[in-house]
C-alpha cells in the first residue's frame, strides 16, 4: 500500500497569553521591516517583538493596526484583530488571511496551547524569511538568463519564419549546393516555422498529462518522488532541503512534545510529499514495535549517513533538541551552497543552449553566401 495511517495522538487545546507592557514593547519597534505586504513575515516579526515584551495578541494587533509605519497590510490586520476579539484563534485567523504551509498553522496552534507564542513566532518568522530569501535569490539569478532565453527564442523564430525562407529561395535559384551545416540550419528553421505551434501544444499536453497523473495516480506520484529523491539529477539538493526542513520542524516540536515518536507523528501529519510521508509512517510503525533507529532500514531512504549516525547516538533525551538543531543548521548551509553552485551554472547553460541554436541557423545561412563570393 502507498499510505499507512497513523493516528494523531494529541488533541490541541486553545490557549492564550495575557500581559500588558505596551511601553516596553513600543520601545523595541523602531523602524519597518522591509518585506512584501502579501507575506505574513512582517506581521509575525512585529507580533513576536510585542509578545516577547509581555503584550497579549489583541493588544499587539491594536498597536500594529493603528499605524502605517509597520509595512503590514492594515486591512488584514484589522480583520484579524476583529476575529481575535470575537474568539477566533490566532492560528485560524492566519489561515483565513494568508496562504502559508499547514505546518506553520500547526506551530501557531502549539504556541497558543503552550502560551509560548513569542518563541513560536520567532521560529516561524525565521523559516519564512529563509524561504523568501531563497526564492529571491533564485529569481535574481534566473532573471537575466531567462530574459536572454526569451529574446533568443524570439530571434530564432523570426529568423526561421522570415529570414531563412528568403535565403533558401535565393540559393535555390542559383543552384547552390548547401553545406551540411546549412542543411541542418534550414531543416531546423523549417521545423520551427511549420510546426512550432504544434510542438508547443504537444509539450503543453505532455506537461498537463504529467500533472494529472501525479494528482490522479498516487502510485505514480510516489514512484516519481522516490526516483527524484534517490536517483534524480538534483537529488543532493532535494535531500538537503528535506533534511533542513525536517530537523527545523523536529527541533521545534520536540521541545513541546518531549517524545521522539510524537514529534515524528507531527511531521508525518504535516508532510505533503507522498514518498517522504509514507517512509516516515513506516518508521513510526516500526518504532511502535520496539525497533531502534539503528534497526530501521527506512532511515537510509530519506536520511544521510551523517543524520542517521547522529540520531542513533542520541541516548539522552535532553540533547535531542540540541543535536537536531545542529543538523538543521548544517543542512541549511549545505542546501544554500548547493543552490548557489546550481544557480551559477544554470544561467550559462540556458544562454549557451539558445546561443548554439541561433549560431547554427545564422552560420548555416551565411556559409553558402561566403562560398558564392558575395561577401569578401
Amino acid at each position: 500500500m502507498i499510505y499507512k495511517y497513523v493516528d494523531r495522538v494529541n488533541e490541541k487545546f486553545r490557549g492564550g497569553i495575557s500581559a500588558d507592557k505596551n511601553g516596553q514593547a513600543k520601545h523595541y519597534i523602531k523602524k519597518p521591516i522591509f518585506k512584501t505586504k502579501d507575506s505574513p513575515l512582517n506581521l509575525f516579526k512585529l507580533l513576536q517583538l510585542l509578545t516577547n515584551e509581555g503584550m497579549n495578541l489583541v493588544d499587539a494587533f491594536d498597536l500594529v493596526s493603528e499605524s502605517d509605519n509597520f509595512n503590514v497590510d492594515r486591512k488584514k490586520s484589522n480583520e484579524m484583530l476583529n476575529e481575535l476579539k470575537n474568539g477566533v484563534p490566532f492560528s485560524e485567523s492566519v489561515a483565513n488571511h494568508y496562504n502559508v504551509d499547514s505546518f506553520i498553522i500547526s506551530f501557531l496552534k502549539i504556541g497558543e496551547d503552550s502560551g509560548d507564542i513569542s518563541e513560536i513566532l520567532q521560529n516561524v518568522s525565521d523559516y519564512i524569511e529563509y524561504e523568501e530569501d531563497i526564492s529571491m535569490k533564485i529569481k535574481k539569478a534566473l532573471y537575466y538568463p531567462t530574459f536572454l532565453l526569451v529574446m533568443g527564442l524570439a530571434l530564432l523564430i523570426f529568423i526561421s519564419k522570415f529570414v531563412a525562407p528568403v535565403f533558401l529561395n535565393v540559393l535555390s535559384d542559383f543552384g547552390t549546393a548547401l553545406p551540411f551545416i546549412s542543411n541542418i540550419a534550414f531543416g531546423l528553421s523549417n521545423i520551427l516555422a511549420s510546426y512550432g505551434h504544434q510542438i508547443l501544444l504537444v509539450l503543453f499536453a505532455i506537461y498537463l498529462s504529467f500533472k494529472l497523473l501525479i494528482i490522479k495516480r498516487p502510485v505514480f506520484d510516489y514512484n516519481l518522488r522516490k526516483f527524484i529523491y534517490n536517483r534524480g539529477l538534483f537529488k543532493g539538493l532535494y535531500r538537503d532541503k528535506f533534511q533542513y526542513l525536517f530537523f527545523k520542524k523536529f527541533s521545534i516540536i520536540y521541545k513541546y512534545q518531549g517524545n521522539f515518536e510524537d514529534s515524528l507523528k507531527f511531521i508525518y501529519n504535516e508532510e505533503t510529499d507522498i514518498f517522504i510521508k509514507k517512509t516516515i509512517g513506516d518508521i513510526i510503525a516500526q518504532i511502535r514495535f520496539g525497533e531502534t533507529i539503528a534497526e530501521i532500514d527506512e532511515f537510509n531512504m530519506i536520511f544521510s549517513p551523517l543524520s542517521r549516525s547522529m540520531l542513533i547516538s542520541l541516548n539522552r533525551e535532553d540533547v535531542v533538541s540540541e543535536t537536531t538543531y545542529k543538523l538543521m543548521k548544517f543542512y541549511e548551509k549545505s542546501y544554500k551552497n548547493r543552490l548557489d553552485v546550481l544557480l551559477k551554472l544554470i544561467g550559462p547553460i540556458m544562454i549557451s543552449f539558445i546561443g548554439i541554436l541561433v549560431a547554427i541557423i545564422a552560420l548555416g545561412i551565411m556559409m553558402p553566401i561566403f562560398s558564392m563570393g558575395y561577401v569578401e
